[in-house]
């Protein structure tokens, strides 16, 4: 029996787990070269012309650290993977609209009118890790029916190394080379004034502030990211985090011509959370506004409060496309360039993962963006 469902991007026909039963060991039974492609490392999966697993290699078996294999035939790669968004609709994987924008889904349908591809694909999971794959997927007949050969390897240390070098390094040498022209200027110009030194010299303090704040939130979210992350919970006032966070970035907008306003009731809001990971899922959310606005525009921060939760909102007039907005959260996705992308991902995942807060955004033409942050009052250890 096959299931017949019309999803937003690729057909979501099933076969029944008792037709499974009979084509899993069929195709298995065709593939000559079983043994190699269980020494081979990477993950090797057989899909079915429904996109279902119907072989995996031992790779894959020692990934999920399962010992029998048909309890992920009839799977398709996604919800093998747990992948979030294939848990979205009853169609499952390829049936939500992020789908569109995933990699692993596009080599996979490149196959269904016989042609091979090769993709990266980002993942985050329920259990909210994220996974960065490169997926390679082939068309082949298998006793007449047309199958997928399908490959994936985990390629996220080489998307860690290419963030360290290009987002890490690149802004701290910007920034040491801000103090580099500072002092250089303080040393050689001599008509400089000692107000204008003084001026200089605080210049200084700020870049090297930020330089040491780039390093210690590079350091922050390796050990989230490793689960290493320990937690040191206070007393904070909402309103306060707004204006020390306006405060922080208030030279960068000064100088791009953007206001930052600030909307607080006038009764403070106390809540209990760990500050510093606070203060980079709030100063991510403005940073991001400032850079997505351009000269004349404002940026509101705002907080509001309920007998249970307190929430953060930072909003800035520039639309982002559908597009952009189904791939928001991934790790290692960015509307800035290669290598980008680690500011919205950081914000959902010291949130969800560690503060018990809620991350999401709205973004209309008429209303801009809206990025919003919500926690508990009272922090639960």
């Amino acid at each position: 029996m096959t299931t017949h469902h019309i999803t937003l991007f690729v057909p979501a026909e099933r076969i029944a787990p008792e037709q499974i039963a009979v084509e899993a060991p069929a195709v298995q039974a065709a593939l000559e070269l079983r043994p190699l492609l269980d020494a081979v490392p990477n993950i090797v999966l057989v899909l079915n012309r429904h996109r279902q697993v119907i072989y995996s290699n031992q790779a894959l078996l020692d990934t999920l650290q399962i010992d029998t294999p048909s309890q992920i035939y009839g799977l398709r790669p996604g919800e093998m993977l747990q992948c979030s968004h294939a848990f979205e609709t009853h169609d499952g994987c390829g049936g939500s609209e992020a789908c569109s924008t995933c990699g692993a889904a596009q080599a996979i349908l490149m196959t269904m009118s016989g042609k091979a591809a090769v993709r990266e694909c980002r993942i985050v999971t329920r259990a909210g890790t994220a996974l960065d794959l490169r997926v390679w997927a082939k068309p082949i007949i298998v006793h007449g029916e047309p199958c997928t050969i399908f490959a994936l390897t985990d390629i996220s240390d080489e998307k860690r190394r290419d963030v360290l070098e290009r987002v890490f390094l690149h802004d701290i040498h910007n920034t040491a080379s801000l103090v580099v022209s500072y002092t250089d200027l303080i040393q050689n110009v001599e008509s400089l004034s000692v107000e204008e030194r003084a001026q200089l010299m605080e210049q200084i303090q700020v870049v090297a502030f930020h330089m040491l704040r780039d390093i210690d939130t590079h350091r922050i979210l390796i050990a989230a990211e490793a689960n290493r992350l320990t937690l040191s919970p206070s007393i904070m006032e909402a309103a306060h985090v707004l204006t020390d966070i306006k405060a922080e970035y208030s030279q960068y907008a000064l100088d791009a011509n953007i206001t930052i306003t600030i909307e607080a009731p006038a009764a403070p809001i106390n809540f209990t959370t760990d500050p510093s990971l606070l203060a980079r899922v709030i100063g991510n959310m403005l940073k991001n506004a400032l850079e997505a606005s351009t000269a004349g525009d404002t940026v509101t921060m705002r907080v509001s409060a309920d007998a249970e939760t307190v929430t953060f909102e930072v909003h800035n007039a520039l639309f982002m496309p559908r597009k952009v907005q189904l791939q928001v959260f991934q790790r290692s996705y960015s509307t800035k360039g290669t290598g980008r992308g680690l500011g919205t991902y950081s914000i959902k995942l010291l949130s969800e993962n560690y503060l018990q807060g809620k991350v999401w955004f709205e973004s209309t033409e008429e209303a801009g963006t809206r990025f919003f942050a919500r926690y508990p009052l009272q922090f639960t250890s």
